[in-house]
């Protein structure tokens, strides 16, 4: 019979921000430092970048990487250290964080090479493709038509082992989560992201849901005035899948561009 969820109290919400929120301020000094997260000579990231030169499949995680840290700590930055608690904002950012975090991992976590060169690639033509039509709606030349682009990039995939129909899928947010569903350390980090995406897009589902809410009698019968807040344990609960997504990918790129020892492989 499993144990009932113990309820957090103030105290317990308050340490965990704290020890959290120290590992964050890490994070955001690790993404800086020049020689962290080094891809080493002979280690599978190695591998994985030389049969997907030159777009690199450590370049792609490694883009998502920091652009998931610095969401998390712009979170603690507002919610901590200013103080700023917003109803909706807060958990946008969370969103961001859980999507990058999730790209990283999906790149680096399977285990065949021509998988992850496959899902590296996909990124980088989802990068391409949005480049595409951004610059195109603007009136603005690009470097290389888009579509020669892909065609070298998909060139690169089939000498690469990877499925020419899994190239050519679209990329999207939701297998990626799904996937860190079944892989990673996260706690249901999908389900996560689509609440966050709910307030992300101003939908009251995910607002009534999930803030607190406070309600009184308007001047009409049938009319009620809410008013919905968030709060430190709510956004706890949505920020730590996203901190756990993130270790696991902060250890997945160590393993992956740590060199095997001679011998081992």
């Amino acid at each position: 019979m499993e144990e009932p969820p113990v309820e957090l109290s103030d105290e317990m919400v308050a340490a965990k921000w704290i020890e959290i929120a120290r590992l964050i301020d890490a994070m955001i000094g690790r993404i800086q430092a020049p020689n962290d997260f080094p891809v080493q000579l002979d280690s599978e990231l190695a591998g994985d970048d030389a049969v997907s030169a030159p777009y690199h499949v450590s370049h792609a995680a490694r883009w998502c990487l920091n652009s998931g840290v610095e969401h998390l700590h712009a979170l603690k930055s507002l919610v901590l250290d200013a103080g700023l608690i917003h109803s909706a904002p807060s958990y946008s950012l969370v969103r961001g964080a859980l999507e990058n975090f999730g790209a990283g991992f999906w790149m680096l976590h399977p285990p065949e090479r021509h998988i992850r060169a496959e899902h590296g690639l996909r990124w980088w033509i989802k990068n391409f493709r949005d480049q595409g039509k951004a610059t195109t709606s603007a009136g603005m030349a690009d470097d290389m038509p888009v579509e020669l682009k892909l065609a070298a990039i998909a060139e690169i995939g089939r000498a690469a082992g990877c499925a020419v129909t899994e190239l050519k899928s679209p990329y999207f947010s939701t297998p990626v989560l799904e996937y860190a569903d079944q892989h990673s350390s996260a706690i249901h980090p999908h389900l996560i992201w689509q609440i966050c995406s709910g307030f992300a897009h101003g939908r009251p589902w995910a607002s009534l849901g999930m803030n607190k809410m406070e309600t009184r009698q308007a001047d009409q019968d049938d009319v009620s005035l809410v008013r919905l807040t968030a709060d430190h344990k709510r956004l706890l609960a949505v920020t730590l899948p996203a901190f756990h997504l993130m270790t696991d990918l902060v250890r997945l790129f160590r393993d992956r561009g740590t060199a095997t020892a001679p011998g081992s492989r």
